[in-house]
């Protein structure tokens, strides 16, 4: 009897502790890909995950997103997210960044590595260039010395940042940038987490101007870019130049090892609103 009664409540502390037994939770959702390439617009990409998920999708109004996970971006150049949630689990989701654009084709090269950005600094409306004074007067940050970033130019920068870091451009540990003050100021604005290194190749206006142009393209051609890009800070391209001018905060995208190859001009715009 008594060894009945032992049985019984070994069974019974089984099946209590199997009814407590919790099901197994599902794993977390996963989309791929995580890092998609930068959308034209009108174009497909598929998606998937590794659960039965619901798809949605930010904007409506800026693209479509099929129960298969075909994804079609209308006409709305921008930064938006996929969300895939898991069928079973609506707090088990998984979001992505879409961004699309009618640029895709340049800033997917860009991503890509091997060119030299050649940024113009962010806009500087703050003082005036004293280009008669002694060596060094470039340095200064005192807009009575020199031309300084305006408020706009630093929201701009800080802006570019947000974009680069966004698009997840890969940059060489080296910026190089012209020793004036809104150059320098400009990268550390955008806060890449790279180091600043000034040149004398890339400074207008005070080492004297006979061949400037073709120096700055030299200096540029030297770099060698794997993988990866340089940055590099410094002013437009004037008169004498077979380069076009470059409004402040727009980029020249140059290969190098080549001449360099001068490729295209990306403006600011076309940059921050992918941030």
């Amino acid at each position: 009897m008594k060894r009945e009664v032992l049985i019984l409540c070994a069974i019974a502390l089984i099946t209590l502790f199997s009814s407590c037994k919790k099901e197994p939770l599902e794993p977390p959702v996963e989309i791929s890909p995580q890092n998609p390439l930068v959308m034209d617009l009108n174009t497909s990409q598929d998606f998937s995950a590794n659960l039965p998920v619901f798809w949605t999708f930010s904007h409506p109004n800026a693209g479509e997103i099929e129960t298969n996970g075909t994804f079609t971006s209308m006409d709305s150049i921008g930064h938006y997210y996929l969300i895939a949630t898991s069928q079973t689990d609506e707090t088990n989701r998984d979001t992505v960044s879409v961004r699309v654009s009618n640029r895709a084709d340049i800033l997917n090269e860009i991503i890509s590595g091997g060119y030299v950005i050649y940024l113009r600094h962010a806009i500087a409306t703050v003082g005036a260039d004293s280009l008669n004074f002694p060596l060094g007067w470039q340095r200064s940050c005192n807009s009575d010395t020199a031309r300084q970033l305006s408020p706009e130019g630093i929201t701009q920068a800080k802006d570019l940042g947000a974009a680069f870091r966004g698009l997840k451009i890969p940059l060489a540990e080296k910026i190089f940038t012209s020793e004036f003050c809104r150059c320098l100021q400009t990268p550390e604005l955008m806060d890449l987490g790279k180091q600043t290194y000034t040149e004398k190749d890339l400074t207008f206006h005070v080492y004297g101007e006979d061949e400037r142009h073709q120096k700055t393209l030299n200096f540029i051609d030297s770099l060698n870019p794997v993988n990866e890009n340089y940055l590099v800070v410094s002013h437009s391209f004037g008169p004498g130049s077979t380069l076009p001018q470059i409004e402040q905060g727009y980029a020249a995208i140059f290969k190098p090892q080549s001449g360099p190859t001068f490729v295209a001009i990306v403006r600011d715009d076309e940059l921050i609103i992918l941030k």
